[in-house]
């Protein structure tokens, strides 16, 4: 499943592979943004949360001098 998260007030988008676990978890992934890694117990919490663990990992990026 392919999930295009919203523009935020910058204007990023993230697209968000999302896969069911064999555990019945799900996890979203990005190719845009190495890292990113989400997993929650349904696919709308993993929407829900990607965008927090994007600028989280955006910003510990940011703050070791990695390009982003």
């Amino acid at each position: 499943m392919m999930w295009k998260g919203h523009s935020n007030k910058r204007g990023y988008s993230l697209p968000l592979r999302i896969e069911r676990l064999e555990d019945g978890r799900y996890l979203g992934r990005s190719s845009k943004l190495p890292g990113l890694n989400v997993e929650a117990d349904s696919i709308e919490e993993v929407i829900r949360l990607a965008p927090k663990v994007a600028r989280s990992l955006l910003a510990a990026m940011r703050a070791k001098g990695l390009p982003l």
